[in-house]
């Protein structure tokens, strides 16, 4: 979220707060505690006791809440910025501040909190997946407009101006400017090939419709603050954890369609059918029969080393001193075809069989790789996404995968289901089926047993059983 807000930032607000223009980076709060990799000293936005920005954040307290005594006041102002401290492991350096506002979304950014000097672009990663799934705008403006244009009733007012003090004075400016930006935000730069509108059953698509919905159906005002961040969130690490998964899924299915015999329609239809089936959920499995482990190290490894594949045969190589044309086209040359996935496959077969080359080899060797180079930092990021991140492994709520000893289960959160669930209601106090909630599940590439579902359901008061409904079964909205 605090990307999100910052990739609509004017470019010099962080290099304010950087010292002869470097590139420390921006955090709520460093502990006393060493870590690898973390090279930089960040500026700390969590203010020290005493401090110029303490003393007015106190003021507010003062006149907001008509605390008189000096060492109340005090307390209080710790006790709000623990509390706006977003949970963290006991091992992290470094801690941020729950974004509920975009004052609170300013008080870190990703080099801060990372250490490293060039992070990946979560904010650009997002905005990717929105717009592969139809997303209108931007998904950092969907956010911006929710929290700007909220009304009161989900976080105190005197909390709102405590934040808005805490903001350091070289960032005063930047969330006018953010707002403004957002209403002018479009989507730039990004690819987005016209063939998958044909194929909306993917995590792009889930994402897409559930950040509109959560961004702008009235949640925000229907639900406290902490709660509609925090699925927020939710919703944008499942779909990062969740798009990564299907894009290697699928290009290990392509590269293995470029020596198989089967139609290329045929391909790319199983190719997207097994998309939504990539990850089992059925709580009658024993541990290590529910183990996706295996399942996640196959296809970051399988599908990384294909895109290496595709990336070499896409481009001119050099055989003796003397430069050969590409094997086969890239597939973003077929991104403007309809039906530009299976155009590209059909053409790629043809390429290779006129070029007189034998890829069945490079071909076997990519779909038994071991996880290496980007794979490992592709594999972190899913397991990330989608993992526990509280210190005992089972008090992420929003979680959607969990460890369990050597095996990764897949065992949701109570609010993962709650807020996926919710996702599938249009507006909150609507009701939605369960026929929706399984098209959701599917999209984000989970075959799940609708035993194991219903269950859940109860157990967490969505739903109540009646055995004749199955797919038409009624869900309520978390709010």
């Amino acid at each position: 979220m605090s990307e999100l807000a910052w990739s609509l930032a004017p470019p010099h607000c962080a290099s304010k707060l950087d010292e002869g223009g470097g590139t420390k980076g921006i955090v709520y709060s460093v502990r006393n505690v060493t870590k690898p990799g973390n090279r930089v000293d960040p500026f700390q936005t969590r203010p020290k006791m005493g401090d110029e920005r303490f003393l007015e954040v106190a003021s507010v307290l003062e006149q907001q809440l008509g605390i008189r005594k000096a060492e109340d006041r005090d307390v209080a102002v710790r006790c709000l910025l623990d509390d706006i401290e977003a949970p963290t492991s006991r091992n992290s350096a470094r801690t941020t501040a729950t974004p509920l506002m975009i004052e609170a979304a300013l008080l870190q950014e990703r080099r801060g909190v990372t250490g490293k000097d060039n992070p990946a672009n979560i904010a650009r990663i997002v905005e990717q997946m929105y717009a592969l799934g139809g997303g209108s705008r931007s998904a950092a403006s969907q956010w911006v407009g929710a929290v700007n244009g909220a009304g009161q009733g989900g976080i105190p007012a005197w909390a709102v101006e405590a934040i808005k003090v805490l903001l350091p004075t070289d960032l005063k400016d930047a969330p006018a400017a953010i707002v403004e930006k957002s209403t002018q935000s479009l989507k730039t730069g990004i690819r987005v090939p016209r063939w998958l509108e044909q194929y909306p059953s993917t995590p792009f698509h889930w994402f897409a419709e559930s950040w509109g919905n959560l961004c702008s159906s009235g949640w925000i005002d229907a639900m406290p603050r902490r709660r509609w961040t925090d699925w927020a969130s939710c919703i944008a690490r499942t779909a990062i954890g969740a798009g990564f998964l299907f894009e290697m899924h699928l290009a290990r299915r392509m590269v293995a369609g470029l020596v198989a015999e089967r139609n290329p329609e045929k391909t790319v239809s199983i190719a997207m059918d097994e998309g939504n089936r990539l990850l089992a959920w059925d709580d009658r499995h024993g541990t290590s029969e529910a183990d996706v482990g295996p399942t996640i190290n196959r296809l970051v490894a399988e599908g990384s080393a294909c895109l290496e594949l595709l990336d070499r045969l896409a481009k001119p190589s050099v055989e003796d001193g003397v430069e050969k044309p590409p094997v086969i086209r890239p597939p973003c040359d077929f991104d403007d075809v309809e039906n530009g996935l299976v155009e590209w496959l059909r053409a790629a077969r043809g390429a290779i069989e006129e070029s007189g080359q034998n890829i069945a080899q490079d071909v076997a060797e990519a779909l038994e790789a071991d996880i290496s180079g980007g794979g490992k930092n592709l594999k972190e990021t899913i397991r990330y996404s989608l993992l526990d991140r509280s210190e005992n492994k089972k008090s992420d709520l929003y979680a959607l995968l969990r460890g369990a000893g050597r095996f990764t289960v897949v065992e949701p959160g109570q609010e993962w289901l709650v807020a996926v669930a919710s996702m599938c209601a249009s507006k909150p106090g609507r009701i939605a089926r369960m026929a929706d909630l399984q098209k959701s599940l599917r999209a984000l590439g989970m075959e799940v047993a609708q035993s194991t579902l219903v269950a859940r359901l109860e157990r967490f008061g969505l739903t109540r059983s009646s055995h004749d409904a199955d797919e038409a079964l009624e869900i309520r909205a978390g709010f």
